[in-house]
């Protein structure tokens, strides 16, 4: 058996496992490919492609017991109480460290993105987890065409449920934004801390995405706690590169700062 042929086997028996059930295929396939191509060697392309696509799960960031989060959201909305609706929002993104740390921002958080952006009437929401969740809090029309993206299966299927609670178009989908980056134009894009989580998974990898989503204005964002409530300078790793790119294209960046996390907005 070539070593090719060990690595589909390889390749055939993450997908099935229990762990990445829920992420979608092509990824798995891309990183152990990519792995692959760069060292030329099964054990070091195993080794290397595992560590990522443990980040790329992240399980380890927190997630809600699906079932359970949805019959949460369907007595709130049978409530009609707004408050009880916003309540169970912020109880299942809390429940994932990333938007958790958002929750303190949300009453401010989009209205100073869009003082940058403008007020969009379409979105493209970019590795999004659980982000849209936080649609109450964003002020938009429910005639608003809002896109989420994420690769785990099981958030997809929880916003769209979500969404048709809302009254919004169920416009989220399983996609791999770095390998089929969405081509559909939107008003702005939200990118929030995953630029460099991209960046981790392939150097360039972040850009890429930024560069090619069909949107005009591209909102990044990076924590500035980390994980243990430290103060963190991820932005500062990737700024030099993000300012490089931005001004070999001619385009902006506009900065919007946080207590707890730095948006930059890119505009092309």
């Amino acid at each position: 058996m070539t070593d090719s042929e060990k690595l589909e086997q390889i390749i055939a028996k993450t997908v099935a496992s229990k762990k990445y059930k829920v992420i979608l295929p092509e990824t798995i396939r891309d990183v152990y490919i990519t792995e692959f191509g760069r060292h030329k060697n099964l054990k070091a392309t195993e080794e290397v492609a595992k560590k990522k696509l443990h980040r790329i799960r992240a399980e380890y960031l927190g997630e809600p017991d699906f079932r359970k989060a949805k019959e949460q959201l369907k007595t709130a909305f049978n409530s009609g109480d707004d408050e009880q609706i916003r309540e169970v929002c912020k109880s299942i993104f809390s429940v994932h460290s990333s938007t958790r740390e958002r929750n303190s921002l949300l009453e401010e958080y989009y209205e100073k993105i869009f003082s940058v952006t403008g007020r969009p009437e379409s979105v493209t929401d970019l590795a999004c987890a659980f982000n849209p969740l936080s649609f109450r809090w964003m002020g938009l029309p429910k005639s608003v065409l809002y896109y989420a993206y994420d690769v785990n299966s099981a958030f997809v299927d929880l916003i769209n449920y979500y969404f048709d609670l809302e009254g919004v178009k169920q416009l989220a989908s399983v996609r791999d934004i770095y390998t089929n980056p969405p081509d559909i134009r939107t008003d702005v894009a939200y990118l929030f801390k995953m630029y460099y989580c991209l960046e981790h998974r392939l150097r360039g990898a972040g850009w890429h995405v930024v560069e090619h989503v069909n949107s005009p204005k591209v909102a990044i964002s990076f924590p500035t706690i980390n994980l243990v409530d430290k103060k963190t300078d991820i932005l500062g790793v990737h700024e030099s590169g993000i300012k490089e790119n931005c001004a070999r294209l001619g385009w902006k960046l506009h900065y919007v700062e946080f207590d707890n996390e730095i948006t930059v907005v890119v505009e092309k």
